[in-house]
């Protein structure tokens, strides 16, 4: 039932980096989060407080530190959509599943199983035949969406940590409420890094009906039912599976953009997403017969 809601989560999140790029042409980066996440902790709380979830203070407390890199890898993947494609965006967005594992490492002093790295490994080959291309060089798109792997890296270990013992919904409404807030913060960025962006008078200005509806779908499916699911499932799971698990996440980013007419199957596609689901079968399988990770 885990490895089911952490399929579904990427089924979701594979769906958004085209309508992000689309809402990008008529929204600013920062307006799109803040709108975003507005509309999430509006829905999650709702339902958290008719399913009179526990909001305890190691809930708050939770929520408020895993807030910050949840935070991060969302900005840092906006502004990278920018310049970036979609399916650029979401392989190295990938390279995540491949950083969970050296941070587990460098950060937590675990020890990870041989099986576990070799699926990893065989993850993160995939990812670059699917992702690398053209002449090698990093444009900002690129250097923006390196930068929400490692966010989204810290995330997953910090909700691991965090999340045991908590409620499900309660700490994902404390997480997005936190994120809300960090973007209110954040607003001025639109300003400083592009050349125009939302302030607080224009915030609330008309968008286009289809930006709008963009905004309700991040919310509502992407965030507010995606990050519950992960929420939910990663109290379950150890951090290294659920990073493996994320490798499906571009996989079906390329599906849609092929659905969409902007992408199409090469042979090199074929090897990656063969690695990629090769490297999910070894840590579920092998994997899991092998010693158990120590923290």
């Amino acid at each position: 039932m885990t490895d089911l809601a952490l399929v579904l989560t990427t089924l979701i999140w594979g769906s958004t980096f085209i309508t992000v790029k689309d809402a990008l042409e008529h929204i600013s980066p920062m307006r799109f989060v803040l709108l975003r996440f507005g509309v999430a902790a509006v829905v999650l709380f709702a339902v958290a407080i008719l399913a009179r979830a526990r909001f305890d203070r190691a809930t708050w407390r939770a929520g408020a530190l895993a807030s910050l890199p949840f935070f991060l890898s969302f900005l840092t993947q906006t502004f990278g959509l920018v310049w970036a494609s979609p399916a650029t965006s979401a392989f190295l967005t990938g390279f995540s599943v491949v950083l969970v594992p050296v941070f587990s490492v460098v950060f937590l002093g675990r020890a990870i199983e041989a099986w576990t790295w070799a699926g990893a490994i065989a993850a993160l080959v995939g990812l670059g035949a699917l992702s690398v291309r053209g002449d090698w060089t990093i444009g900002p798109g690129e250097l923006w969406t390196i930068g929400t792997a490692i966010a989204v890296a810290c995330h997953v270990l910090v909700l691991e940590r965090v999340a045991p013992g908590k409620s499900a919904i309660a700490l994902t409404a404390v997480q997005v409420l936190g994120c809300t807030v960090w973007a209110l913060l954040c607003l001025p960025l639109d300003a400083l890094l592009l050349k125009g962006g939302a302030t607080l008078r224009g915030l609330f200005e008309p968008l286009p009906s289809a930006t709008l509806l963009a905004v309700l779908y991040m919310g509502c499916a992407a965030t507010a039912l995606a990050f519950f699911l992960q929420t939910w499932a990663q109290a379950r799971m150890s951090a290294v599976r659920v990073g493996v698990l994320f490798t499906l996440e571009p996989v079906f980013a390329l599906m849609f953009s092929i659905a969409l007419g902007r992408e199409r199957f090469t042979p090199r596609t074929l090897v990656g997403m063969a690695l990629i689901l090769a490297g999910m079968l070894l840590v579920e399988t092998l994997g899991r017969r092998g010693p158990r990770a120590t923290a």
